[in-house]
């Protein structure tokens, strides 16, 4: 027997609407005139769906997260919520979103809006504190002429430097990087790193940053993330300096007793690739970063110029 689909109204988010136990509790909107905007699914006083579209400015992007309750999905509810926060962003931006395997529907939802992949990330996860993962830090060596350190230790200019650097090369394979607003955003997104978890690897002779392996605890519903690369993409040695850098930040996870962390990084990168296809992992969780068309079928423009599939 199956049940009617319950009404519902949508609407802007309201203080003290109580949001489905299942669901995530979304974050408040922003007051800038591009900031987070989120329209909510509201049955019987209770948020049963909600859509959030939140400006990125970095890469001109919007990224668009929708968040239905089990028992109310393929219903219509996702799409009415993605059309309805869809009219708040500017038109003529791309809407991007993120699909894991571990989330089939999600997938699902953007092929139902129509959507194309713009960059493929592997995400494999280790537990630091594992047999395996203590032998294979214990097997990355420093290379002559290079010291690592905590973050903590580095100079602050020298390492928005080199952020800034690595960021752009990483992301301009499948995003138009605005360069002028990288500062403004690693002064956002500073804090979010554990300064001594996260480790720069530097020439000793010139103290010039060599390499980022940049750790955030509990990033989003317990979740340890860990994105590494160099900052430059042509680094001679750069697998090896990679492996070293992440293994100094591993070490100290272990040291903590950590024993979850999901590394961040793009099929499209220079040295992650390597680094993970080494790692001792136990398990990944696979996502693309898709392109939404918000029309069945429809690829994106930018996705359809770069040819990507």
């Amino acid at each position: 027997m199956t049940t009617s689909p319950q009404p519902y109204e949508i609407r802007p988010l309201s203080e003290g609407d109580v949001v489905a136990q299942e669901l995530p509790t979304p974050a408040p909107d922003q007051d800038q005139p591009r900031g987070r905007r989120t329209v909510a699914a509201v049955s019987r006083e209770t948020v049963i769906g909600f859509a959030t579209m939140t400006w990125a400015a970095v890469t001109e992007q919007y990224f668009c997260e929708v968040s239905v309750a089990t028992a109310h999905r393929r219903r219509g509810v996702g799409t009415r919520l993605f059309d309805a926060v869809r009219e708040l962003a500017d038109p003529g931006f791309p809407i991007v979103a993120r699909a894991m395997n571990s989330a089939p529907h999600r997938r699902a939802f953007a092929d139902s809006l129509g959507c194309s992949v713009l960059v493929h990330c592997p995400m494999p996860r280790i537990d630091p504190t594992a047999l395996s993962v203590r032998d294979w830090m214990a097997r990355q060596g420093v290379l002559v002429g290079c010291v690592i350190r905590a973050t903590a230790e580095a100079d602050g200019d020298q390492l928005q430097a080199a952020w800034v650097s690595s960021y752009l090369w990483v992301h301009e394979p499948f995003a138009a990087v605005h360069t002028e607003r990288l500062v403004e955003q690693w002064t956002r997104q500073r804090g979010v790193f554990d300064p001594q978890a996260s480790r720069a690897c530097l020439d000793e002779a010139t103290g010039q940053i060599l390499a980022l392996s940049l750790v955030a605890l509990d990033a989003w519903d317990g979740h340890n993330l860990l994105v590494a690369e160099t900052v430059r993409r042509d680094q001679p040695d750069g697998d090896a300096i990679l492996a070293a850098t992440v293994a100094a930040s591993i070490s100290e996870l272990a040291r903590r007793g950590v024993d979850r962390v999901e590394f961040e990084g793009h099929a499209t990168d220079a040295h992650t690739p390597t680094l993970f296809e080494i790692l001792p992992t136990s398990g990944a969780d696979p996502m693309d970063i898709l392109e939404l068309s918000g029309r069945s079928g429809e690829p994106s423009r930018r996705s359809a110029a770069a040819g990507t599939s």
